[in-house]
């Protein structure tokens, strides 16, 4: 079992973090990753409006 969190940024100083907990550790990465970029993702685009 893995457990696997992520800090991920932008160049303007946005931040969002990502956790995820699978079986395989290259699957947990992966969607801690995506998890924290879907969160990035949804910062900027609420600033934006």
């Amino acid at each position: 079992m893995a457990e696997t969190f992520v800090v991920v940024s932008d160049n303007e100083g946005h931040k969002a973090t990502g956790r995820a907990t699978q079986e395989d550790v290259i699957m947990s990465s992966v969607i801690a990753i995506i998890n924290a970029t879907n969160k990035l993702l949804n910062v900027i685009d609420e600033n934006k409006n």
